[in-house]
Order: structure tokens, then C-alpha cells, then sequence
């Protein structure tokens, strides 16, 4: 942990970056070409939450101390990102990976107002307009003509709770990194991410006992399995957001907000679209690029201080 820390920040930002992106790409394959079912959701949580955590605590050189406290919020955060992921991961087999992204990305509010209502800080007039923005970005993001499969108001619906999910993620950070208990930061995301995989885990089980038709490891039915390409996807993402979660939490707290959010969520927007066409030609409306774009500018004015 310590070595990956000591790097310089310009690589740390690059290694973030592409870990996020790492993550994202998984999801975005996992979701388009082995399953869009409820279960297959829940084992994609759980399968990348077991690695995530393993990481983590390999990160942390196999010694973790936790006090009741970090246990229990480790344990919140964990259900709140499972949830954030299913919803993500539903919005995905719905609508555009890009577009996607940015309603996720506009989670940024919720931290930013948790702040004003609870820590006593105060909105800035460039995070008012990004507010303004967001919402301008949310009513030019539904466009769905006759006879297409994607978009529309059930993309925005679930891309709309799964940045809520990550909105309260950002909250529950803050909850510890404000507590007398911050030091355990290791701690926290190993327990989070293990009670993700238990929680997901067992939700897959449920599932596949209330819908016996459902045959969750059937390739025939839903095409996936514990078939290599799915478990290099499941390692990929745990990996990803292992690295991201640890990242951006140590440089949170050596970079100033104005220059480190706006560059961790600019340039994964950036690169996202970028991929998005690339890897799976995706293109909006000329009504959806202006909503995009209110988008982008929303998501970098609500992260500056």
C-alpha cells in the first residue's frame, strides 16, 4: 500500500484513471454480452466484491484492525455500492454507456449538499450553476425514437438511482474520514467490499430459489458461467475498483478539491465517451450532445470547492 502511495501524483492520477476505466469497461461487457438478468447482476456483485476485498486486503499487507464503528459504516457502504452497481449495470443494458456515466457522475450533488446540511459548508455559486446544469443535462438525456430498444425514461430512472447510491457512498466516506476512526480507512473498504460479496451472494441464492425457471448457471439461458472470460472480467473489476477506491481516497486528502475532482471526474467522463464510440459506436442526438455537454460542465463545477 505504502509503495503504490509513494508514487508521484500525476502517476497516481493516470493509474486512477485507468483503473476506473477498467472498471467501467467490465461492466459495460459483463452487462452486454453475458447477462442483463437480476441474478447475473447479483453474481457479478458478489464475484467482484470478493476480489476487491482480497485486494484490498492484500493492499494492506494482511493486518487490519477495526473498531465497532468502521465495521458497521463498511458494512452500509458495502450494500449502498451493490446497489449503485445493479443500477448501473440495469441502466447500461438500456441506454448509452456515455450518457450512462454522466447522470452517474452527478452523485457529486448529494456529498456537496450532505456537506452544507451537516459539516456547515457552503455551496459555491459555480456549484449552484452546476446544479442548474445537471438539471438541464437530465431533460435533454431522454430521447428514444419509434421502434428503438434503448433510452428513454427507464434508462433515466435507473441511471438516476444508481447516482443517488453513489451520492450516499460519497456521504458514507465522509461519515468516517470525519470520525475519530479515519485511520482504519483499509479496514473500512475490506469490510465494505467483503459485506458487498456476502451480501450479493446471498441475494443470488434468493433469487435462484424464488425463480427455479431462472437457471443461473445455465450458458444456454443467460451466457454465463464460470467460464474463464467471465471470471477475467470479475478480477479485472475487482481489481479496478480496488486500486480506484484506494487512490482517490489518499489523494483526496493531498490535492486540493478544486483540482483533484474535477480532474478524476473530467477525465473519466472524457475518456468514457471516447471509449463508448470506439468500442461500441455509440452516438447521441444533437439534443442529447447538448445535454451531454451541460453534463460534463455539471459534474466539474459541482466538484469545485
Amino acid at each position: 500500500m505504502e509503495l503504490l502511495l509513494s508514487l508521484p501524483v500525476p502517476v497516481l492520477f493516470v493509474v486512477t484513471t485507468m483503473a476506473c476505466l477498467i472498471a467501467g469497461v467490465t461492466k459495460k461487457e459483463y452487462s452486454e454480452r453475458y447477462s442483463n438478468t437480476q441474478s447475473g447482476f447479483f453474481l457479478f456483485n458478489a464475484g467482484y466484491g470478493a476480489v476487491c476485498a482480497f485486494a484490498l486486503f492484500a493492499l494492506s499487507g494482511f493486518t487490519l484492525s477495526a473498531s465497532p464503528f468502521t465495521v458497521w459504516t463498511g458494512a452500509v457502504f458495502g450494500v449502498v455500492t451493490m446497489a449503485s452497481t445493479l443500477f448501473y449495470l440495469r441502466a447500461l443494458t438500456l441506454g448509452s454507456w456515455g450518457y450512462t456515466t454522466v447522470i452517474y457522475s452527478l452523485s457529486t450533488i448529494i456529498p456537496a449538499f450532505s456537506g452544507t446540511l451537516f459539516w456547515s459548508e457552503q455551496l459555491s455559486l459555480l456549484q449552484w450553476i452546476g446544479i442548474a446544469l445537471m438539471c438541464v443535462s437530465i431533460v435533454f438525456s431522454v430521447e428514444k425514437k419509434d421502434g428503438e430498444k434503448k433510452g428513454g425514461a427507464k434508462w433515466l430512472f435507473f441511471s438516476l438511482l444508481s447516482s443517488v447510491a453513489m451520492g450516499l457512498i460519497g456521504v458514507l466516506q465522509k461519515v468516517h474520514q470525519t470520525s475519530a476512526y479515519k485511520n482504519e480507512l483499509n479496514a473500512f473498504l475490506v469490510i465494505a467490499f467483503l459485506a458487498l460479496a456476502v451480501f450479493a451472494g446471498g441475494a443470488v441464492c434468493v433469487v435462484k430459489a424464488k425463480n427455479k425457471k431462472e437457471r443461473l448457471f445455465s450458458l444456454a439461458k443467460e451466457r454465463v458461467g464460470w467460464q474463464w472470460k467471465t471470471v477475467l472480467l470479475l478480477i479485472l473489476s475487482g481489481i479496478g475498483v480496488a486500486l480506484n477506491n484506494v487512490i482517490n481516497l489518499y489523494l483526496s486528502g493531498v490535492v486540493d478539491s478544486a483540482i483533484f475532482f474535477p480532474i478524476v471526474n473530467g477525465s473519466e467522463l472524457i475518456f468514457t465517451t471516447v471509449l463508448a464510440f470506439a468500442l461500441y459506436k455509440e452516438r447521441l442526438t444533437k439534443r442529447q450532445v447538448f445535454g451531454f455537454v451541460c453534463g460534463l460542465l455539471a459534474g466539474i463545477l459541482l466538484c469545485i470547492a
